[in-house]
């Protein structure tokens, strides 16, 4: 999810360079109901990339509160630009709930290395629900 068509096409090519699936939505409430969507029809997303800010529609934040109503165990990383929300300064965005964090501008290296880390993050999960 990011309101800036070119990041959403940026990200689209890394995604799919990768081997990944993506949908690509503009704003939060969209998103919102491209996940109720996959989970109706007995899909499911691995992980949803957020914009932490997006100009005149919901956040990423309110997103995910949205998405974890949903489902729980979502998976979400965090992708800003903005200089508060910079991964490096974020106090804790795990504790806001998201398993990764993207600064923008990003390349394909770093797209995928939070991937794997909200991946694992979902996985240790799993296994400790388990126990």
């Amino acid at each position: 999810m990011d309101d800036n068509p070119s990041v959403l096409t940026s990200m689209q090519y890394m995604l799919e360079t990768c081997g990944c699936r993506a949908t690509l939505v503009a704003d939060g409430e969209a998103c919102v109901e491209a996940y109720r969507g996959a989970r109706n029809g007995l899909g499911r997303y691995g992980l949803v990339i957020l914009d932490l800010v997006i100009a005149g529609g919901r956040d990423g934040l309110w997103t995910l509160r949205q998405l974890q109503k949903i489902d729980p165990e979502v998976r979400a990383v965090l992708a800003t630009s903005n200089e508060v929300g910079r991964c490096n300064t974020v106090t804790d965005h795990r504790a806001l709930g998201f398993q990764g964090c993207l600064q923008k501008p990003f390349g394909v290296h770093e797209l995928l290395a939070a991937l794997r880390q909200a991946l694992r993050a979902r996985t240790r999960l799993s296994m400790r629900s388990r126990q």
